[in-house]
């Protein structure tokens, strides 16, 4: 019993100094990028990256610096990221479409079906999958208490608008439940890419000799496909399919 609160302390004093040493670093790069020092902080938002540590603040900054040395492919994959875990931060949104206007490729997507949009358009009203679970369980509360009432009240007109109010909170549970689950398939996937290469062919097969279909530029945005050795297959906006290396893009 003792050895294990001596781990658990262990740990936790090994947690508590990692995450202090992350603090200081992640202050140092800001302090670096404030001072012009863009490729400094870069390294130093990286090593943060790379220890294991993530947030929406970190991969902004992190896009911003690579946009002040005009790596466009690297910032707008950062800006993506760090949408991801803040879909409602408005910075994001911001710098995310100013690095847009920047990239060659101008692809007109293909309209997307009205559930989908209105299924979209929810779910990025809200930020991440955890106010969703909060949203619904606030609902399932409600119903709890109303659908409690129902069986409980003697007026026939309390019975009535009780099980009318938890008619209405069932029927708001069911969308928040799909989108709650939409948003977590959404964080939780890695099915998109940034073209990080000034430029590439897509090929119509995984391989050198294959047939060129078209040419992709440094920041454009993609949906992965499928993995081919080094070889990934795209998707674009408008239809379009075609293999690129998979060291041309990088994955959210």
């Amino acid at each position: 019993m003792k050895l294990r609160k001596i781990l658990f302390l262990f740990l936790l004093v090994g947690f508590k100094l990692h995450a202090a040493s992350v603090a200081v670093l992640f202050d140092s790069a800001n302090t670096q990028y404030a001072n012009t020092n863009f490729e400094k902080s870069i390294v130093s938002y990286e090593s943060i990256i790379a220890s294991g540590y993530e947030s929406s603040e970190l991969y902004f900054n992190l896009g911003n610096a690579y946009f002040k040395i005009n790596k466009i492919g690297l910032a707008i994959l950062n800006y993506e990221k760090a949408k991801k875990l803040n879909r409602t931060d408005e910075d994001i949104a911001f710098n995310l479409k100013l690095a847009n206007q920047k990239i060659v490729d101008k692809i007109d997507a293909v309209p997307e079906l009205l559930i989908n949009d209105l299924l979209n358009d929810g779910i990025n009203s809200l930020s991440n999958e955890k106010q969703f679970s909060v949203f619904f369980l606030a609902l399932f509360f409600l119903f709890c208490c109303f659908i409690t009432l129902y069986f409980i009240a003697k007026k026939v007109v309390l019975k009535r608008i009780s099980f009318f109010i938890s008619l209405v909170l069932l029927c708001a549970m069911i969308p928040v439940f799909f989108m709650a689950k939409s948003s977590y398939l959404k964080s939780s996937e890695t099915n998109n890419g940034i073209v990080l290469e000034q430029s590439v062919t897509a090929k119509g097969s995984p391989n050198s000799n294959g047939t060129k279909l078209f040419i992709l530029h440094e920041g454009t945005k993609v949906k992965i496909q499928s993995f081919n050795g080094v070889w990934v297959e795209v998707k674009l906006a408008n239809g379009d399919v075609g293999w690129i290396p998979q060291s041309a893009v990088g994955l959210f």
